[in-house]
């Protein structure tokens, strides 16, 4: 046995010198895959036909045996990450071999492969290190080959090592489909929800959704050890040497190679070593599941079939529609598949296409130049800087639905960016307070029918004299109910909204004041200007 290894994580990965090797690839055509998709979770259930649940597939392999400041030298981590990316390779993986990496590149590595690697949503990630790993209060910590030990110096050890919650934030980064990470050590998991229950019986429209999955060779606190045995067995399951596909359908998911894997260390390790896994904590990220396909399935085409159960008749409509749009540039082509496909295989995907395309739409109608089909950062940072402040003046003016597309726009533009999440999240508590009040209403100056837009811009316009009036309003999406407005010559007291059932209390204190358009005699008009300068304003 090698010298053992006390990790935190480990991410499976090629080490080979402190070089970075990027591997040859199979040919472009196998990169991807495609999947028998089943018409329910039950075993034997009837295929629907072979969807394309890949384009591309990635992996980026890290091995570190060569450290220098104070963790004990590593015998197999290096080798062990070699094999697995043979493996991977003949698996139709794009390769790249990152070997005995140091701080000045290891954080770097890892956000340049989620972030460009990633950048297909029809991609799938697999992400392996070997190398030590370490706790501290509870957070982990992946190892470069030149950080010190903790307890010699724990804030360069922190400056130089990756925390496992900044490892989360690279993967949410990824817009590719499924990420896979292997770490060959134990750790404190702290952005994944360890799972002991069984996998779905076979693979389905569930299967396809978004997920993010990792799996451990060891719990916290624990020793593994560096005996290439955690490698060994992943490699055969792989190769369908061994029995992790529990359904014996021909595919091999994250969650089956993370049953198999704790099962079998747990019970060759006497519980010494027992693996963990799970997915990411975020529920846009824990809902489907990394495949692998085995050599044994044989393809069943979309057409040709005889099922004639509704289910498959309604994934076969969709698969169909699907190929003939996945490849379009037309936002309407997928806001299309979303309205006859609302619970689809491909819903998470046809949104972030839609999402995306959107965007370039949008970039293009505001004049944004490009360079080489991309707009440039100063102008996409403008129209950036444009949205979030029609996006706050919508939101002054009680203008939820305005206000929220105007954020969601901006992050279109730049996902991350925290003050425009935060906007988005202030925006969908607003009480849409929508549309035009129309009918019969009355005032000291005696107007006739007329239209009103209620908003709210924190004033209160006292010489607008409503008195007690009561009335029919619409909003914009179609929801209607009443208002009552109690109304005084200082302040508004009393607004109070129903619309489908649901009573809006309160809303007096956010400043609501009514706008309309003057029916009147062209006496009371021109009385009603002279008092009222703030009718000048454009309402609507």
């Amino acid at each position: 046995m090698g010298v053992e290894r006390v990790l935190w994580m480990s991410v499976m990965a090629f080490v080979m010198a402190a070089t970075i090797i990027d591997l040859p690839v199979a040919d472009a055509a196998s990169r991807g895959l495609s999947v028998q998709l089943r018409t329910s979770e039950a075993k034997n259930a009837p295929v629907a036909g072979e969807v394309k649940l890949y384009s591309q597939s990635y992996a980026l392999i890290i091995g570190i045996d060569a450290y220098t400041n104070g963790w004990p030298r590593l015998s197999n981590a290096v080798k062990d990450a070699e094999l697995v990316a043979v493996a991977l390779r003949n698996k139709g993986f794009d390769v790249t071999l990152k070997t005995n990496l140091k701080s000045t590149e290891f954080k770097s590595v890892f956000e340049e492969f989620f972030v460009i690697k990633g950048k297909n949503p029809e991609a799938r990630l697999f992400v392996w290190f070997a190398g030590h790993g370490h706790t501290i209060d509870g957070e982990g910590y992946l190892v470069p080959a030149d950080a010190p030990r903790a307890d010699a110096d724990e804030t360069y050890f922190k400056l130089r090592s990756l925390p496992l919650r900044t490892f989360g934030t690279y993967a949410r980064q990824a817009n590719a489909k499924h990420v896979f990470n292997v770490f060959d050590s134990c750790f404190a998991g702290t952005v994944f929800n360890a799972q002991r229950s069984l996998p779905p019986a076979a693979i389905t429209r569930a299967t396809v959704q978004p997920v993010r999955q990792f799996l451990t060779s060891g719990d916290a606190d624990q020793v593994v050890s560096d005996d290439g045995r955690f490698r060994r067995l992943f490699l055969r399951a792989l190769k369908g040497g061994e029995r992790v596909d529990a359904n014996a359908d021909g595919y091999v998911t994250g969650s089956e190679m993370g049953m198999f894997l704790t099962d079998r260390l747990t019970n060759l390790t006497k519980a010494k070593q027992t693996p963990r896994y799970g997915k990411l904590n975020d529920d846009q990220y824990d809902r489907g599941d990394f495949v692998f396909k085995l050599a044994s399935v044989s393809p069943v085409p979309i057409t040709g079939r005889t099922l004639s159960s509704a289910p498959t008749q309604s994934v076969d409509r969709e698969a169909l529609f699907w190929q003939s749009i996945k490849n379009s540039r037309s936002p309407a082509d997928f806001g299309d598949y979303l309205e006859k496909f609302p619970n689809g295989i491909f819903t998470s995907l046809a949104q972030r296409r839609l999402t995306a395309l959107s965007s370039e739409t949008r970039l293009k109608a505001n004049g944004i130049p490009e360079q080489e089909g991309k707009p440039t950062e100063q102008a996409q940072r403008k129209l950036f800087e444009t949205l979030l402040t029609e996006g706050d003046k919508a939101m002054r003016q009680h203008q939820k639905t305005a206000s929220v597309n105007k954020f969601k726009r901006a992050l279109t533009l730049y996902p991350n960016d925290r003050k425009a999440q935060e906007r988005l999240n202030q925006a969908k508590k607003l009480v849409d307070l929508c549309g035009k009040i129309a009918g019969d209403w009355n005032h000291d100056w005696g107007f006739g029918v007329g239209d009103v837009t209620l908003s709210v811009n924190g004033k209160a316009y006292s010489r607008f004299w409503l008195g007690n009036n009561s009335g029919q309003w619409k909003c914009v999406d179609g929801k209607s109910g009443k208002f009552v407005i109690g109304w005084s010559s200082d302040n508004i007291e009393t607004v109070q909204m129903l619309a489908n059932g649901n009573e809006f209390k309160g809303v007096n204190n956010l400043g609501v004041s009514v706008h309309g358009t003057r029916r009147g005699s062209p006496e009371a008009e021109a009385k009603l200007e002279e008092e009222n300068s703030f009718l000048n304003e454009d309402y609507y």
